[in-house]
């Protein structure tokens, strides 16, 4: 089970709401690299992971990248905290 409570700007909010829909029971490697395939996808490596599609247009825009990566290191890292392995 996933719930969330974001207090950010609107690409934050719908990157949380994306975590949300596309991630409930990923353990926290697969967190990580899902964190990690949205950095370089963000950076112009590949195509965007499954669900963010629709911040195609972010990409072209780095001073916002970090509002739709918080939500998925977030996610990483309780995850990492839950099964005691913090970074």
């Amino acid at each position: 089970e996933l719930a969330h409570k974001t207090r950010g700007c609107l690409l934050t909010q719908a990157a949380a709401a994306c975590v949300a829909d596309h991630v409930p029971g990923m353990d926290a490697d697969e967190a990580a690299s899902l964190a990690e395939a949205v950095r370089r996808w963000l950076t112009g490596e590949g195509d965007p992971p499954a669900g963010l599609e629709i911040m195609e247009p972010v990409r072209a825009v780095r001073s916002r990248h970090e509002c739709v990566l918080i939500a998925y290191e977030a996610l990483r890292d309780a995850l990492e905290k839950a099964a005691g392995t913090p970074r």
